[in-house]
């Protein structure tokens, strides 16, 4: 009768300890997916990106990413089969790793969103440049991926420089203070970046 009990002891003292714990275990990846914001899965899948340890591109790892949409893979597929000699990466518009990211805040409109990433080389230093590029989300079974990410071109800034002449009617000035240099064009006549 005791070993009886015993073991009823032990399958009770089972039972409440898988119903205590179960309750208290993290939150399945499911639910925590389906949690996240769009700033979420684009920190997380850049994150992802820039440690990844090699070239996530070359070994096409990529492609298993839980963050990108299969369009945004078979786009992206297409990129990298389109380089002839050389190219650059598709989700960063550039062919290094920058320093750091800083994420904006999502601009949600119903199941799609769009996140500007700033990325930052040489951060804190003389020869920090930004780069943004604008990443484009979309709701797939109710969990934001990435769908596209969009280069954005940065617009010139045109700001008298010392010593650089001053642009007149029909001509253009353009500076790079941080280089020391200015340029006169007419107006008009500076080709648009390829």
């Amino acid at each position: 009768m005791k070993e009886r009990q015993f073991t009823l002891f032990v399958l009770s003292m089972a039972m409440a300890l898988t119903v205590v714990l179960g309750r208290c275990s993290p939150v399945p990846a499911s639910s925590k997916a389906m949690s996240a914001t769009p700033e979420m899965v684009v920190e997380s899948f850049y994150n992802w990106y820039a440690g990844y340890p090699g070239n996530p591109l070359a070994g096409g790892v990529y492609r298993s990413s839980e963050y990108l949409t299969t369009e945004c893979v078979r786009k992206v597929d297409e990129i990298i089969a389109s380089f002839d000699k050389g190219g650059y990466d598709p989700f960063l518009c550039a062919q290094d790793i920058p320093g750091e990211f800083a994420i904006e805040k999502a601009v949600v409109s119903g199941d799609q969103a769009s996140v500007v990433v700033h990325e930052i080389w040489n951060p804190g230093t003389q020869y920090e440049s930004i780069h943004d590029v604008k990443v484009a989300l979309q709701m797939v079974d109710g969990q934001w991926k990435i769908a596209d990410v969009i280069c954005l071109i940065p617009e010139p800034v045109v700001v008298p420089a010392e010593g650089c002449p001053n642009a007149t009617m029909g001509t253009h000035l353009l500076t790079n203070e941080q280089h020391g240099y200015c340029l006169l064009y007419p107006q008009g006549k500076v080709c648009p970046p390829r």
